[in-house]
């Protein structure tokens, strides 16, 4: 399903259940991308061959852990790639994704994101990032509306070190959906434009990331996810996961890469 295609006719109004989201992620194990018990090959080959990411000779791929085929794109894909950038004075880059922060220290400076992006120019791919501290509605930002073939900088400035110390992410994310928050909410499109009389998030051009049909802080938001499921991406450029479609999950591959953060007192 591609979100540059008119919506199909309302069925009924539906505004999906936290509970119903949740159980059906819970028939789901999210196998860590960095377990090495798993054959790499299921996780989508290395970065930018593109065999595995449009289905090589197997057809889709799978999302790890679940046996299930990912919706299939055909040809079409977005990858992203940390390439460069610096925080804090920190130099940041492939191999080197991970800054040290005092609690509550303001961010500074940037980085560079590289994106490539195989869909065509009709196809909605909003580029965002998300900080895994945080209220995950409030934190996540929009980057770009649509994404091309190119490198990104995009500033830091505005986030703030959490108050607590530990091990964080800040998470970069591109997807062929309508927005931002489709991606942040790991919700697909369709769960929204299939039922236009229960939200106002119908129009791709809109983001109304508090429309019913996305449920957040439920523990499978974006910023849910852990450095061992993500580890693989800084290689490959993305990561296979479920989302929520208004009735069950569904495979998605996400152009992702990202940022630890350590935070100390």
């Amino acid at each position: 399903m591609f979100p540059h295609r008119p919506p199909a006719a309302p069925l009924r109004c539906h505004a999906p259940s936290r509970a119903g989201k949740a159980l059906a992620f819970a028939t789901l194990t999210l196998v860590a991308a960095c377990d090495l018990s798993v054959d790499p090959a299921t996780l989508g080959g290395t970065g930018g061959s593109g065999a595995a990411a449009t289905g090589g000779q197997g057809g889709a791929p799978s999302c790890p852990g679940t046996g299930t085929e990912c919706e299939d794109f055909g040809s079409s894909q977005v990858r992203l790639y940390l390439a460069g950038g610096e925080v804090n004075g920190t130099p940041v880059g492939p191999g080197a994704q991970r800054v040290t922060l005092v609690a509550g220290q303001p961010l500074a400076g940037s980085v560079v994101v590289t994106v490539k992006n195989d869909f065509a120019s009709s196809n909605v791919v909003p580029l965002m990032l998300t900080p895994s501290w945080g209220e995950h509605l409030s934190a996540a930002r929009q980057l770009q509306p649509t994404v091309t073939s190119t490198d990104y900088t995009v500033a830091l400035t505005g986030l703030t070190a959490p108050a607590v110390p530990g091990a964080y992410t800040i998470i970069f994310a591109a997807a062929p959906t309508c927005s931002y928050c489709h991606i942040a909410s790991r919700t697909s499109w369709y769960a929204c434009v299939q039922y236009p009389e229960c939200n106002h998030c119908a129009q791709c051009v809109d983001n109304h990331c508090e429309a019913d049909c996305m449920l957040w802080n439920d523990g499978h938001d974006l910023a849910d996810l852990e450095v061992e499921q993500m580890c693989n991406a800084l290689e490959t450029g993305y990561l296979s996961l479920p989302q929520w479609t208004g009735e069950t999950t569904q495979c998605v591959e996400y152009g992702l890469t990202y940022l630890e953060v350590e935070v100390v007192p």
